[in-house]
């Protein structure tokens, strides 16, 4: 319809018809963009709604997975009440050293090189008598400034403890 009366006022040269016509299609332009916005802005929230039910049927799913395995888990402990296993004696209790130390350098328990894997690393004892403490002397040797740098910490431990040595005062030579 606007093209009609764009055409018939071009044809007759009416320029203040022509002026009105081209501000009715500029506003007819933004309208049809605002329109468009408004149905992308619906598409964005109904893509949102989507993902949210997505969102908790998985998580209903997983939630029945895990209702699952519990009541499995329960129906089997509750069969082996009177279990026809031999029940093995536990290992002899031990304890745990925790020690970081520069990289590169070399641990010792009691004179002995520990190897490390990293500058991280965990040292198991041997067996220990339950009721007894034990002392270790953990020295670490690094290289600082091309010499040898010794450091040695005495620590005494029980069978099931967890001790943590860190040698942080002794940054490695680069």
């Amino acid at each position: 319809m606007y093209s009609i009366v764009l055409v018939a006022a071009l044809g007759t040269g009416d320029l203040a018809l022509s002026q009105g016509v081209s501000q009715d299609l500029a506003d007819l332009k933004r309208a049809i963009e605002e329109l468009q916005k408004g149905q992308q802005q619906q598409q964005v929230d109904a893509l949102k709604q989507t993902i949210s039910e997505l969102r908790q049927r998985l998580i209903e799913q997983k939630l029945d997975a895990i209702h699952r395995a519990v009541k499995e888990l329960k129906e089997e402990r509750a069969s082996m009440k009177h279990p026809a296993i031999p029940v093995m004696p536990l290992a002899p209790p031990r304890a745990l050293v925790h020690v970081r130390v520069p990289a590169g350098a070399t641990l010792y328990a009691n004179d002995q090189e520990i190897p490390l894997r990293s500058p991280s690393s965990v040292f198991v004892t041997p067996a220990l008598e339950p009721g007894r403490e034990y002392s270790y002397d953990f020295k670490v040797v690094a290289r600082k400034e091309g010499k040898a740098v010794t450091r040695t910490k005495r620590v005494t431990i029980r069978p099931g403890t967890e001790v943590h040595l860190v040698y942080e005062d002794m940054k490695q030579e680069d």
